[in-house]
C-alpha cells in the first residue's frame, strides 16, 4: 500500500533527488514557496533538504530509493522508515498554494526591526508596519523629526536587522 515517507538529502539537492525518483516512477513532493530576493521571486523549499515521496517499500524496495544520488537517508523511526500521514501532506500542500497565490512571502513581521537599504532613507532604521495591497510595497515607521513616520517603500528596499 502507497504511503508518505520523509527523505532527507543533502544541501540544495531537493528538486535533484525529486527528479530521479520522480524518473523512478514514485511519486514525489518538493515543499516550495515564493519569496523575495533582491527584485526577484524565486522558489526555495518550505523544508530545507527534506522531500516527501510516495510509494510502497514493499513492492519496489527500499535500495531503489536508499541509493538515490543526492539522498542522505530515509527518515526512520524504530529500525523502518516512518510515515508521513496523508491528511498532513494534503493540508502542506492547500497551504503552500494558498500561501503561494496571495504572493510572495516575506519574512516580516509588524513590529520588525528593519534597515532601509536603498534610496532616499538609505541606512536608516526602522519598524515594519504591514504589507500594503501590492506584494512589492510595504509600510515601514521611519524616526524622523523626533517621531514615528509612516512611510511606504519597496519590499527589496528593506531588511530585517538582527
Amino acid at each position: 500500500m502507497d504511503s508518505w515517507y520523509a527523505l532527507f538529502t543533502k544541501p540544495r539537492r531537493e528538486q535533484q533527488v525529486g527528479e530521479i525518483l520522480s524518473e523512478k516512477d514514485i511519486e514525489t513532493y518538493v515543499p516550495t514557496f515564493q519569496v523575495r530576493r533582491r527584485g526577484k521571486t524565486v522558489e526555495r523549499p518550505f523544508f530545507p533538504r527534506y522531500i516527501f515521496i510516495r510509494c510502497d517499500f514493499d513492492e519496489i524496495g527500499l535500495s531503489d530509493v536508499k541509493w538515490t544520488p543526492g539522498l542522505t537517508r530515509i527518515i526512520s523511526f524504530g529500525g523502518g522508515p516512518t510515515r508521513v500521514p496523508e491528511a498532513m501532506i494534503e493540508r502542506l500542500k492547500e497551504r503552500l498554494d494558498e500561501v503561494n497565490r496571495e504572493g510572495a512571502y516575506t519574512p516580516f513581521k509588524k513590529g520588525d526591526k528593519v534597515r532601509v537599504r536603498l534610496g532616499p532613507l538609505q541606512d536608516f532604521d526602522a519598524v515594519f508596519d504591514q504589507h500594503l495591497s501590492s506584494a512589492d510595497r510595504v509600510q515601514i515607521l521611519v524616526n524622523v523629526l523626533g517621531g514615528l513616520r509612516r512611510t511606504e517603500i519597496s519590499v527589496d528596499d528593506i531588511e530585517l536587522v538582527d
